[in-house]
């Protein structure tokens, strides 16, 4: 058997059951969609081939020095090539379960984000059927048509004749402004700010302070109420800039605010 013979016939076998092992595991007739563990697999059984047929090439024919030196060569090649793609492998492995956290991230956030839209058109709703229920009650004006004739008056009494003075009264109907209740303001601001906890304490404290007081200045706000300058100037800006302004300002060397209790 000679050198030539024998590597030619034991290089074949060996890619032929690499072939072989390749299309049992694809069922494919290409390598190029090979995953990272069949890569794995094939560089594994490929040294242990080589190992053992430079092994027999050694017993058998005893090639020369600098043929074992290439044969050792392309076997830690190989070795090389194997504990790369064992990396590789490593990698992808943490690359899939790095996605499957993404994913489950991605619905948590999907899921947080609906929720959030619902509570908000609920709350877009309470407020105009809050705004709807507050406008009919502002809109109950009382009118004073009648006029109580006073009979002892000459010139009320129906009996009474004088051609020279007429006398006529007319009573105009003025509308009675309904002043408006420490509660129906507080549940009209209520709905122009969001619904969070801290925004509801923050502007009961500031409605009951000016609701006390004539007029307050910014900073007697802040310190009286013991909330932040910059979330009090917030809520006073949408109470003030509301379509049915709750609140009045004006300057003098600094902001001082008043609440507008009737329409």
């Amino acid at each position: 058997m000679s050198f030539r013979s024998l590597n030619t016939a034991a290089y074949l076998n060996m890619f032929k059951k690499a072939i072989a092992i390749l299309l049992a595991k694809r069922k494919s007739t290409s390598f190029k969609y090979a995953s990272l563990t069949e890569l794995s697999l094939f560089t594994i059984f490929l040294v242990q081939c080589i190992s053992k047929t430079t092994q027999q090439i050694n017993d058998v024919c005893h090639p020369p020095l600098e043929m074992q030196k290439k044969y050792q060569r392309i076997n830690s090649l190989l070795v090389e090539i194997k504990a790369k793609l064992e990396k590789l492998q490593a990698h992808s492995n943490n690359l899939k379960l790095f996605n499957v956290k993404i994913k489950a991230l991605n619905e948590a956030f999907r899921e947080c984000n609906s929720i959030i839209e619902n509570d908000k058109k609920e709350n877009e709703t309470n407020s105009v059927e809050e705004e709807m229920e507050e406008f009919d009650d502002m809109s109950e004006y009382e009118y004073n048509t009648s006029v109580t004739p006073d009979n002892n008056n000459a010139l009320c009494n129906p009996m009474y004749d004088n051609t020279d003075q007429t006398a006529s009264f007319i009573a105009e109907s003025e509308p009675i402004v309904k002043k408006r209740t420490l509660q129906s303001i507080l549940l009209y601001a209520s709905s122009l700010l969001s619904k969070d906890q801290k925004t509801q304490q923050n502007l009961k404290k500031i409605v009951n302070l000016l609701h006390e007081q004539k007029e307050v200045s910014l900073n007697n706000i802040v310190t009286a109420c013991g909330i932040p300058k910059y979330r009090a100037v917030d809520i006073l800006g949408k109470l003030s800039g509301a379509q049915r302004p709750l609140v009045s300002k004006r300057y003098d060397k600094e902001f001082f605010y008043t609440l507008v209790d009737d329409e």
